[in-house]
Formats: C-alpha cells, structure tokens, sequence
C-alpha cells in the first residue's frame, strides 16, 4: 500500500505543477487586460500604464510565472484584485462551505444508494425491484435546483424546519451546522444516490450470479450472511468507482446549490471571480479544486488496492 501511495504521489506531483503552469499561462493569454478592467471604460493609456506597473503586469512573463509560483510554494496565491484580501484567506473561508455540502451530499447519496441498490439487487426481477428501479430514474432525472426550491418552499417556508439560506460554521455547534446544510445535501445527494443505487443493483446481481456464490447457498450458508460477508466485498469495487466520481461531482456541481441557498463556498467564489475578471482568484480556485481531484483520485487507487491486492505493486 505504501509503494502504490508513494507510486501516485509521484506522478500527482507533476500532474498538479502542470495544471498550474497551464493555468497561469492561460490567464496571461487572455484578451481582458485586468488594468483596463480596473480602471473601468475609457481609462486613458497612462494610467493604464501606472496601474500595469503596480500590479506587476509590465514585467516579462517568465519572471511573472517565478514570482506567481514561488509565492504559491510559500502559500501565497495573490490578491483579489478588487477585494486586496490575500487567495489564500479567501479560499480558507470559502473551502469549508463546499466541502460541507459535499460531505452532506455524499451521505445522503450512501444512505440512499447503496441500502436500495442492495435491496434491488437481492430482489431483481420482482415488483419491489421495479419500484426501486422507477424510483431511481426519477431520482436521476431530477434537477438540483428543481428539487432545492421544492425543498425551499416544503421546510424552509411551510413547514419552517430548516433555513431557507445561509451557512452556520460547524464551529457553533454541530447541531446549527447540521440544520444549516441538510436542505442543500439532500438536493445535492439525491441524483447521486439514484447513480449509485443503479450501479449496486448491477454490481451486486452480476455477484450473485457467480459460481462461488451458488456454491456458497447450496451449502447452506444464510442468505444474508453470503449477501453481506462475500457478495457485497466483490462488488464493492465499481461501487467505490462511482462513489468517487460522484465526490468530484458534488465539489464541482455545487455552484448553483450555493448561489440558491446563499452559501459563499467555492462555488460562489470562482463566478464571482470570473464576472469580476479576477484573475489571482480564478488561478486559486483551480489550483485547489485540482489539488482536490487529485486527492480524490489517489483515494480511489488507494481503495482498489485494498479491495483487491491484485492490483497492489509487487
């Protein structure tokens, strides 16, 4: 496990140095002058100039690059240009908010997924399975947002359980953080859990149908017992497949749960960042949402290689 570990480390090291450089070089290439941008509409050319030079633009581009990812070495990612504060403080406020909702999405999508999954799977063919079945291509067809206003006007207006906006720091309290992202993770999880239930329904009748397992029930083994102990660890494999692209969808799909729920998370952050012009900001944000997939990504080898030593490094 410590040399597959070491083996990914090594090559998500460059991974993440080169998404950084094509970030940045993209940001230079782009059309939009950022002191044009600042001054606001006809600015005259030298103050153009005078704002250049402040900001460092004038300098050449390679020394811009050494300086942008010396101070990234050091933690210093830039400054907003329209705020001043540090992308490192801003990115520290806004972290916790989407990896929250992700967390919150992500257990909705397992208390959900995988229990039906199993249950469809056991019972395929039968009238319970084809409920499941129709359940979840609803739950798949339904749109985040369609379900978030839904959920809005049930228990936030109506019913008056949760709040319709913001977020509480889990600082205050688990309970006020809890209230604060159960509305936006279920809207996020939901879709999830359908995908995922789908997927363990296939994984778990494709199981049940090999030799080991006929073996196992001929011998008298309680159904359950083989269900839980031996199918499931097999098919856990493309299950994990699915969990993990479904935490990269949740970072990444939680734009529009922020905006509606009133949460300054990444999301919020990165299409503030691109209507401003803000280009320190953007480069941050996806320096951190690609250090995240490679995380992510490094996890996912991580539990293969214990589900199945097969794939473990000799």
């Amino acid at each position: 496990m410590w040399r597959l570990m070491v083996t990914r480390l090594c090559i998500a090291v460059p991974m993440l140095v080169l998404v950084s450089t094509a970030t940045f070089f993209l940001g230079i290439l782009s059309p939009i002058d950022p002191a044009e941008f600042v001054l606001g509409p006809d600015p005259s050319q030298e103050q153009v100039d005078l704002v250049r030079k402040e900001m460092g633009l004038d300098r050449p581009v390679l020394t811009q690059f050494q300086d942008w990812a010396s101070g990234a070495l050091h933690g210093d990612l830039g400054r907003s240009l329209f705020t001043d504060e540090p992308v490192a403080r801003l990115l520290v406020q806004a972290l916790p908010v989407t990896l929250s909702l992700t967390l919150g999405g992500l257990v909705v999508s397992l208390l959900v997924g995988i229990p039906a999954g199993v249950w469809s799977g056991i019972r395929a063919g039968r009238a319970g399975d084809r409920v499941v079945t129709g359940l979840v291509t609803i739950g798949q067809a339904v749109p985040h947002f369609w379900l978030a206003l839904l959920l809005i006007l049930a228990f936030a207006v109506h019913i008056k359980i949760f709040p319709a906006v913001g977020y509480v720091s889990i600082s205050r309290g688990t309970g006020q953080w809890l209230n604060s992202i159960a509305l936006p993770s279920i809207a996020l999880g939901t879709a999830g859990g359908a995908v995922l239930a789908r997927q363990t329904r296939s994984a778990v009748i494709g199981v049940l149908q090999q030799e080991y397992i006929r073996t196992a029930l001929a011998q008298g083994l309680p159904r359950r017992r083989v269900v839980f102990k031996f199918a499931l660890k097999n098919a856990a494999i493309p299950i994990v497949t699915v969990i993990a692209f479904e935490v990269a969808g949740l970072f990444s799909g939680s734009i529009v749960i922020e905006r509606m729920f009133s949460m300054q998370g990444i999301g919020s952050l990165t299409v503030d960042a691109v209507l401003r012009r803000d280009p320190d900001v953007i480069q941050g944000v996806i320096v951190v949402a690609a250090t995240i997939m490679i995380l992510i990504q490094l996890a996912l080898d991580l539990s293969y290689a214990w589900l199945n030593p097969k794939v473990r490094p000799i």
